[in-house]
């Protein structure tokens, strides 16, 4: 999307609790970065294939850059390269269905176990290797961008181990704001 071709003016962010609580974090306003309108797109317990089947319904051509946060609740259940792998297909069908670019944020860690999931090591295993092979995968490209989250740690999240608290939510929003930014018109 060299120099702002195909631009509509417009920022579609999509994924699971974090989007959503980004949202309400926001209070809902009306979002503009950089004279771009700011859409939240975020279901609770969101996984890549929910995620997909809700993009279906959507026109993503209608907004020139898509940032996406998933795969956490993924890993939970799934390896990291099975993870990695519906990740990059997702990446896939919003650049074929329209999205000029696409930016995807980094899984990020949890500080908790959960009944059923994989222990803590376990589960940081497969975040490492979800984030190695999509900033592998996605290198220098311009039309998709690996985004690395900078300063949210466990220091920020609630008693949930999994969620921002109130100051990790605005060091979210900076970092997601910046990741749209960065990158627009690029």
């Amino acid at each position: 999307m060299a120099d702002g071709q195909d631009c509509r003016g417009r920022v579609l962010i999509v994924g699971h609790s974090f989007v959503r609580r980004l949202g309400d974090f926001l209070d809902w306003k009306e979002v503009e970065v950089r004279g771009h309108r700011v859409t939240f797109c975020g279901k609770g317990g969101a996984t890549i294939a929910t995620l997909r089947a809700k993009l279906d319904r959507m026109n993503v051509a209608n907004f020139c850059m898509v940032y996406v946060e998933i795969g956490t609740n993924d890993l939970c259940s799934k390896s990291g390269s099975i993870v990695a792998s519906n990740v990059w297909a997702l990446v896939a069908y919003l650049r074929t269905h329209g999205a000029a670019q696409v930016i995807f944020g980094e899984v990020l860690f949890r500080s908790k176990e959960f009944r059923g999931g994989p222990s803590l090591e376990e589960f940081r295993e497969r975040v490492e290797e979800v984030n190695r092979k999509m900033k592998e995968w996605m290198g220098e490209r311009e039309d998709v961008v690996f985004w690395r989250h900078r300063r949210l740690h466990s220091l920020s999240l609630l008693q949930d181990g999994v969620h921002f608290d109130h100051h990790g939510m605005q060091r979210y929003w900076r970092s997601v704001r910046g990741a749209i930014i960065t990158n627009m018109h690029k």
